[in-house]
């Protein structure tokens, strides 16, 4: 089956294939040479001289100033001439640089588009390049789709890929001095001044093309971000990094400046983002773009601009403690990239950003959420892969404040961020760890249990914080042996934000460790205000920790409370919930493994027609049941099962299944508990135990006192007794 895209239909990758070290002005189409089309080069936009900016110079001279300084090249060359362990990866960058030289470059006819659009419209999987060319297939239902906007989301690959391999090449120029390196970059630079202004301005919402797309667009890619993200990270250094090379002559200098990186910055500069992750690419782009171009004013709006610079960001966009303003880590990494790229190269400029108080604490806050696995909560939209851990800014930081609590963040293994800075060996990574922690700020806590399951509960509950908020207060994740178990999905690793996955899966309630009302998700929120949940009490002093959080706002009219608490061999999740009115009430829990296994759900029973969340349609391999009775459930996974105890309260519906994870074919087992009434509590247990031991916990009873509620939990060494009340919590264990 074959399916043309939205607007017009031409072969895929139609390919100009350009021979390195190529003349000005003339590229290789197809075997034949043609003159590349010319422009005239557009009045330049600068930004307005910022009265609040210090003095400050820009060095001059050719040779790296600005990615690099001249401290930092001695430190990546002598160690690449040495025998030791850091010459290993800068080795490795030399011998990938070495099997480009021999490869052609194919640059696209188009600029590139969001890559959300590389999806299958059906089945929402990523597509493929079809097995003969012509075309791109989805791996599920195998339908071919040619046209755009399929080709240019596949060509923002191509776009992304030739534009790393020129910093690979540059890098591999910087460290061994070989002049093939750099006309491999010179000749990709120049090819991009030829042809950016002809590509048509184009934006990932596909609102029209020239002066019809929006603001948010470009020409290379299909957002400023994205443009702003290959100016800072790969276009700028590897300018930069060849400007001292022989290849790299006066007049390419200029004709790579005028042609692309003058009308890339002035591109972006259509769109001031204020408080936003995209505003701190686009300083990101100005600094270097601006150094580069000898262009004070760009660095001075990167940095002072009042309602848009670095300064400005880390007062709006970073909470008191650290943490970036969408409350995901993977946010909080990718914005911290886009400042620490604006802090290194003002560094080389003589310019102190590190001395700011917010900024460190956005390196320092991570190791207070580092999980047992090395992860971090993958709270909205985050990833839920080891790419949350393949964060930049740790070797810097490290460098500049050279604290304890950063040591256990650095890579394993050295690289060129480590070398540059001046790290070549291993550190002590034992040197601090962490316990119970409370982020009022953010809107989170952590609790962590003793030996032996090492139980660590990270929790979200407090105000949305922004457009990657997902609807998920109160919610939790769960790490148990040094793993992860109970999952939050995050975002699907190819997200298509506007997609029905995202929106009525990955971003909905059903999806995350809570309860939800009547079968839809939490009220939908204003990203600019501070709706969402409340902490009632926190207390870390004994040996089992615990906290309660709750919501009068995620769903109106009803009461939320929930109290969680971390013992060494098993976590408790305590929900309270009650209104004027009778509601459904139904607890979500989602954990890795196999299958989820309860003796009570024997019916298999898949029909969603009955089920008012619309993202019930992604669970599969559904089984139903009911009890009255305290009811037990399994999730197996490897070498581990995980116990699930439910105290007795009343009928109570039961349904096993799977839901999506990272991408729709990546299942997780989950398990639903549903009670109705006005006010109904939902008492569990949830301890992660390895496959040839017995159940630690024996028994959960669920009792309300006077202002709140009781909950004693029995297991083999005695019990717990825990008081839980909105202002207090306590716990009374007996052995």
């Amino acid at each position: 089956m074959r399916s043309v895209g939205r607007r017009l239909v031409y072969p895929t990758i139609t390919v100009l294939m350009i021979a390195l070290g190529l003349s000005e002005g003339r590229s290789a189409v197809n075997g034949r040479t043609k003159e590349t089309a010319r422009y005239q080069v557009p009045p330049g936009v600068t930004p307005p001289r910022m009265a609040n900016a210090p003095a400050f110079s820009i060095p001059s001279g050719n040779g790296p100033r600005f990615y690099l300084n001249d401290r930092e090249i001695r430190n990546l060359r002598e160690a690449y001439a040495g025998a030791g362990e850091a010459a290993l990866p800068l080795q490795q960058i030399v011998t990938h640089a070495r099997d480009l030289l021999v490869k052609k470059v194919v640059i696209p006819p188009k600029g590139g588009q969001h890559s959300s659009h590389y999806n299958c419209p059906n089945c929402e999987r990523k597509l493929r390049p079809a097995a003969d060319g012509e075309g791109h297939a989805c791996p599920k239902c195998k339908t071919v789709y040619t046209g755009s906007p399929y080709e240019e989301a596949y060509y923002d690959r191509i776009h992304k890929s030739i534009c790393k391999n020129a910093r690979l090449c540059a890098q591999a120029y910087i460290l061994t001095g070989n002049e093939e390196f750099a006309r491999y970059t010179r000749g990709i630079l120049l090819e991009y001044a030829d042809r950016y202004l002809t590509y048509e301005r184009h934006d990932h919402r596909m609102r029209g093309v020239g002066e019809q797309s929006h603001r948010s667009g470009g020409h290379l890619f299909a957002q400023t971000l994205g443009e702003a993200y290959a100016m800072s990270q790969w276009l700028g250094p590897a300018f930069d990094m060849i400007c001292g090379s022989n290849a790299f002559a006066l007049a390419d200098q200029k004709r790579v400046k005028d042609g692309l990186i003058r009308p890339m910055l002035t591109s972006i500069f259509r769109l001031p983002a204020g408080k936003s992750n995209h505003q701190s690419w686009h300083n990101a782009a100005y600094i270097l773009g601006g150094a580069i171009l000898d262009e004070p004013e760009w660095i001075q709006f990167a940095i002072w601009n009042p309602k848009n610079g670095f300064h400005y960001q880390l007062g709006a966009s970073v909470s008191e403690v650290g943490l970036w303003q969408d409350g995901g880590w993977s946010y909080h990494f990718y914005a911290r990239k886009a400042l620490l790229a604006i802090a290194e190269v003002a560094r080389h400029l003589d310019i102190d950003l590190w001395g700011e108080e917010q900024f460190m604490r956005m390196f320092l806050l991570p190791a207070a959420y580092r999980l047992q696995n090395g992860h971090y909560p993958n709270f909205g939209d985050a990833h839920t892969s080891d790419k949350v851990v393949r964060r930049e800014g740790e070797e810097e930081s490290w460098a500049v404040a050279n604290d304890p609590r950063l040591a256990i963040m650095l890579p394993e293994d050295l690289s060129w961020e480590s070398i540059r800075v001046g790290r070549t060996k291993e550190v002590d990574r034992h040197s601090y760890s962490a316990g119970s922690a409370l982020f009022e700020s953010n809107g989170h806590f952590i609790l962590r249990g003793g030996k032996p399951g090492t139980i660590e509960l990270a929790v979200l509950y407090g105000k949305h914080d922004g457009w990657h908020s997902h609807y998920d207060k109160s919610s939790f994740v769960l790490y148990a042996r040094g793993k992860e178990l109970g999952v939050d999905p995050g975002k699907k690793h190819n997200v298509n934000y506007p997609g029905a996955l995202h929106q009525t899966w990955h971003k909905a309630s059903l999806s995350h460790n809570l309860v939800t009302v009547d079968g839809k998700s939490q009220a939908s929120y204003d990203v600019h205000s501070a709706s969402g949940g409340e902490l009632l009490c926190y207390n870390d002093e004994g040996g089992i920790p615990v906290a309660g959080c709750t919501s009068t706002e995620t769903y109106p009219g009803v009461t939320v409370n929930r109290w969680l608490a971390a013992a060494p061999h098993y976590a408790l999740v305590m929900d309270d919930l009650s209104s004027d009115s009778e509601h459904l009430y139904e607890w979500w829990y989602h954990n890795k493994g196999t299958e989820a296994r309860c003796s009570d759900a024997d019916r298999a029973n898949g029909d969603a027609t009955s089920e008012a969340d619309l993202g019930f349609v992604y669970v599969q391999n559904v089984k139903r049941g009911s009890s009255r009775e305290t009811i037990e459930a399994y999730f197996d996974h490897g070498e581990l099962t995980v116990h699930v105890m439910l105290a007795r309260g009343g009928r109570t519906a039961i349904l096993t299944g799977n839901g999506p994870y990272t991408t729709p074919a990546d299942r997780v087992p989950l398990m639903r508990f549903g009670r109705r009434g006005g006010a109904v509590r939902f008492a569990a247990v949830i301890e992660p135990r390895k496959v040839s031991e017995e159940n630690y916990v024996r028994d959960i009873v669920c009792k309300p006192i006077q202002g709140g509620n009781l909950v004693i939990v029995s297991h083999q060494d005695g019990s717990d007794t825990y008081r839980l009340r909105p202002d207090s919590a306590s716990v009374e264990v007996v052995r």
